[in-house]
C-alpha cells in the first residue's frame, strides 16, 4: 500500500510542539511513518524562525525538538514559483506540496484552507485529516513513540 504524502504547515507543527491536542497526534503520526512526511528548505527556515522569535526557543532546543520531524521527513526541493496566496510563506508550502506531488497539506491557514486543494493535493484542518485517517482505519499507538 503506498502511504499518503503530506505537508504539515508550519502552524501545525508549531502547534504540535507548543500546545499539543490534534496537532501533536499528527506529528505523531508524521513520526511513527503513518504518511510520508514532506518538508522544504523555506519550510524548515521558518519553523526555526518562528519557535526563536515568538516563542524564544534558542537553537539547541530547536534542533532537539524540530531534528526527529526533519529526519524523518522527505526533503523536498522546489523548483518552481508559485503566487496563489498574499503571504509569501503560503506559497512555500504550496511549493513543497506541489514539487513532493502531495496528497494532502494539513493546514490551520485560513488562506491556504480557503483553496480546499491545488494540483491535486487536497487542503484539510487538522481535525478534518484526522477524520480522514479515521475513516479508513488508521490506528496508532502514540505511547510507543520514542517523544513519550
Amino acid at each position: 500500500m503506498n502511504r499518503w504524502r503530506v505537508v504539515l504547515d508550519t502552524n501545525v507543527l508549531i502547534s504540535a510542539y507548543r500546545f499539543g491536542g490534534k496537532p501533536k497526534s499528527i506529528l505523531f503520526m508524521a513520526l511513527s511513518d503513518a504518511f510520508v512526511s514532506l518538508t522544504s528548505r523555506p519550510l524548515s527556515t521558518e519553523l526555526a524562525s518562528v519557535l526563536a522569535e515568538k516563542f524564544h526557543v534558542n537553537d539547541q532546543s530547536i534542533r532537539e525538538t524540530c531534528a526527529p520531524f526533519w529526519d524523518r521527513a522527505e526533503w523536498v526541493d522546489p523548483k518552481r514559483q508559485v503566487r496563489l496566496c498574499s503571504d509569501e510563506d503560503d506559497n512555500r508550502v504550496l511549493e513543497c506540496a506541489i514539487e513532493g506531488m502531495a496528497d494532502f497539506i494539513v493546514t490551520g491557514d485560513r488562506h491556504l484552507l480557503n483553496l480546499q486543494s491545488v494540483a491535486n493535493t487536497s487542503i484539510l484542518k487538522p481535525d478534518a485529516f484526522l477524520t480522514f485517517f479515521q475513516t479508513h482505519s488508521f490506528k496508532i499507538d502514540a505511547s510507543k513513540h520514542p517523544l513519550y
